[in-house]
């Protein structure tokens, strides 16, 4: 199942404008925010070259910060966080019902739990 039409281009359009406000440009040779739309999630990424610094994109490495999930009922958005081990964790401490509302709890991250 995918998004639907509407849904995908405002989630595009709020994941795009946090990703350029997020990172300074001057930044963004050390360090990117991207996200991937596949189906039904988002997954909003870091993006780092690795050590020693490499210049192509493949080799930059990328760091899984937050997964929305979309669901078609009741039509909202929920919040994970990924763990050491790459496995997904729902995030229970919003009240927010959009993407848009869900990526300011991402940027505050008062837990400490997406940004460390």
């Amino acid at each position: 199942m995918r998004l639907p039409v509407r849904v995908r281009r405002q989630a595009e359009f709020v994941l795009a404008k946090f990703c350029r406000e997020r990172i300074p440009r001057a930044m963004s040779a050390q360090v990117r925010l991207e996200y991937d739309v596949h189906g039904l999630t988002a997954v909003l990424v870091e993006r780092r070259p690795t050590w020693p610094s490499q210049t192509l994109d493949e080799e930059w490495l990328r760091i899984p910060i937050a997964r929305f999930r979309y669901s078609v009922d009741p039509s909202r958005w929920t919040l994970d966080w990924p763990d050491s081990d790459d496995r997904w964790h729902r995030y229970q401490f919003t009240g927010a019902k959009t993407l848009a509302g869900l990526l300011r709890a991402v940027d505050s991250d008062p837990t400490g739990i997406f940004w460390g």
